[in-house]
Parts: C-alpha cells; structure tokens; sequence
C-alpha cells in the first residue's frame, strides 16, 4: 500500500510541474494570470546572455509601471527632481497567456517597455519576468530578459 500512495504523490508531482504556462513557473497557482499580473511593479534585474547589465539596469530601474486589471499601462518615470507620469496604451495576453502584448498610444520612449510583445516567463503574485524573445523591434540583437517585483503598498 504504501508503494501505491507514493506512486499517486509522485504522479502528483509531475502533474504540477507540467501545468504551468512559465519557464519558471509557478506550477499552480489559484489566481488568475490577469490578477497576479496587476498592480504596480519595479525593476530588480537586466539579464543579457545570462549576465546582468548594469548599465541597462541603472537606467531603466528609474522607471515603474502600473498594470490595471482591465487592460492599461501606465509609466511613471522617477528622477531626482520629479516624477513623469505617461500612459502607455494598453496590454492584454496572447491565447495561451505566454505573451504580454503592447498596444502602445504613440511611439514609445525608449527608457520604457517599447516592443510589441514580451514573453512570460515567470508570473506569480510577486515577480513577473519577461522577454523580448520574439519580438520583431528588440533593442539588439541578445534576447534581454527583465525581471520585475511587485510593489506591495
């Protein structure tokens, strides 16, 4: 009997590892990708070819971004002197909701989110990280990943 019960949890296991839609998971999760992707997120890393670019990341981390449920985005850029609030446009996922997909109002600045679409690869209530892996605007020719923390007010 207890080979059978550890067969069931080991069925189990798997069966949460190959339910997520992320990379980097989570396995499972009882909030919807709408709700944990909302709220207002900051910067805490640059990643080129696997190596942090702290050049990017000091010039982008000045920026935080607010993501509403129903489908906006706004930018608010931080520096010494004063905040710059922007609207962005809108965002929505792909089928499957392993794309975050930008509907920009005009052309973006180039300190903010500018491709069209990101890949997820990781979105729980805390972190979202993404990246311009299929985008056809990327800044270079390196597939830069973003990680973002979520700011818990």
């Amino acid at each position: 009997m207890t080979r059978f019960k550890l067969l069931i949890f080991l069925s189990f296991i798997a069966f949460l590892n190959s339910c997520s839609n992320y990379e980097h998971g989570p396995s499972l999760s009882f909030k919807s990708a709408s709700t944990r992707i909302a709220g207002q997120w900051e910067l805490t890393d640059v990643i080129i070819n696997d190596k942090t670019d702290i050049v990017l990341f000091a010039e982008e981390s000045k920026v935080k971004y607010s993501i509403c449920e129903e489908g906006t985005i706004i930018a608010t850029y931080c520096n010494e002197s004063r905040n710059t609030t922007e609207s962005l446009g809108n965002w929505q996922f792909n089928d499957d909701n392993t794309e975050l997909i930008i509907s920009f109002d005009s052309n973006p600045n180039p300190l903010l989110l500018h491709c069209n679409n990101y890949k997820i690869l990781r979105l729980t209530n805390e972190e979202l990280w993404i990246s311009d892996e299929f985008s056809e605007v990327r800044q270079c020719e390196y597939i830069i990943e973003r990680r973002y923390t979520k700011i818990i007010e």
